[in-house]
Formats: C-alpha cells, structure tokens, sequence
C-alpha cells in the first residue's frame, strides 16, 4: 500500500481536497507534518486525478510512521 505525505493545499481548498479523497475512497490522516494518504489497489488512478486536481505536492513517498507522542 503506497502511502504518501501531501504539503496540505491552500486553506481555501482544504475541505474539497479532504472530500475528493473520501468521495474516492481513498484514507488519509491529516498529522502536523501534512496529509498522509494511503492508497488500496486500483486507487492510483483517482489520487492521480486528485493530486493533479488540486495540485497537490508530495513531500514524500513511503513516509515513516511514528506513533505515540
């Protein structure tokens, strides 16, 4: 499962972004550091779409997790 972290787009945009990804399916976390988005199978296409939607730029792919405080 690919995840990425996502520079949070314009506050303006911020709620679309978070529907388009929930409209598809797709899981996110939103964390201090920025979105992470975690895709299934067959959701590259549609984060894609979503990404380019939006432009949203990823910071990093296969980002550690770090759990707890």
């Amino acid at each position: 499962m690919p995840t990425y972290l996502v520079v949070p787009p314009a506050f303006r945009l911020r709620m679309n972004f978070m529907d388009a990804l929930e409209d598809a399916g797709i899981d996110y976390s939103r964390e201090p550091e920025g979105y992470f988005i975690y895709l299934r199978e067959g959701q590259q296409e549609a984060w894609e779409r979503i990404r380019q939607q939006f432009q949203a730029v990823v910071s990093e792919e296969d980002p550690p997790t770090i759990f707890g405080p």
